[in-house]
């Protein structure tokens, strides 16, 4: 479960870089005077942070899993030893 939490900030960090990127071309875009071109890149934004919304969902669930588990084992190793 360690590992899916860390593929899980793998991709989140990969996905803050990409939309870094895309802010800088919207930016730019916008400078040139490019509207309609700037407005689908804001889109795409929207996108990246909708995606980085279900990857800490999904984060969460995982470390929800991995606490319980470590509970019952917690508990399984409290009632060997009594």
């Amino acid at each position: 479960m360690g590992r899916s939490k860390r593929d899980l900030d793998k991709e989140m960090r990969a996905l803050d870089r990409q939309e870094a990127k895309v802010t800088q071309e919207v930016k730019q875009l916008a400078r040139q005077g490019q509207q309609k071109a700037a407005k689908m890149m804001a889109k795409e934004i929207v996108r990246i942070r909708h995606q980085k919304q279900q990857l800490m969902k999904a984060k969460v669930t995982v470390g929800a899993a991995q606490s319980k588990v470590e509970v019952r084992l917690m508990l399984c190793a409290v009632e060997v030893s009594c």
